[in-house]
């Protein structure tokens, strides 16, 4: 039961990341660690991390250069990375990326991660892909949880004007 019911939320799982993609980014370039309905249904140019859809990552794993440096430099221009956290647990999540929000599956058997990470992307805006994520979050199946992280505020220096 837990199996069949886990297949069928893997496919709202990856319809929803679709459908996200879609909305907010057509046409645009997106770093993904799960292409599926991302790659193959929404009008993006989709870099997969995990080397199944992307050869130039796919290269890279097999010789060991898939470094945050390599994924930084490969996703100059893309204006999002959905990604799942054994990414960053690999270490390899640029140092200009910022955490913005996550979504959630409970009881995940099937699907790769049970949690998939939103960066913003070096030079990209991280308060448009909140507000992208909040909007798009009142319209998701109920049983995915979203968190947005709170983007850090500039702050004066101490003695400021």
């Amino acid at each position: 039961m837990v199996m069949a019911k886990n297949l069928a939320e893997h496919g709202v799982w990856g319809v929803t990341r679709y459908e996200f993609t879609k909305k907010h980014f057509p046409g645009d370039k997106v770093i993904v660690s799960d292409v599926g309905a991302i790659n193959f249904l929404a009008d993006v140019r989709c870099l997969d991390v995990d080397g199944l859809a992307s050869k130039e990552t796919f290269d890279l794993k097999l010789t060991g250069g898939l470094t945050r440096d390599a994924i930084a430099s490969l996703s100059r221009g893309a204006s999002v990375a959905i990604l799942y956290g054994r990414v960053f647990t690999a270490g390899r999540i640029p140092s200009g990326w910022r955490n913005v929000g996550s979504w959630k599956i409970p009881d995940n058997v099937i699907c790769g991660d049970d949690t998939v990470f939103f960066y913003s992307i070096e030079g990209t805006d991280q308060e448009d892909l909140m507000a992208k994520l909040r909007q798009f979050g009142t319209g998701m199946p109920s049983d995915i949880q979203q968190a947005i992280v709170d983007a850090p505020r500039p702050t004066s220096g101490a003695g400021g004007r």
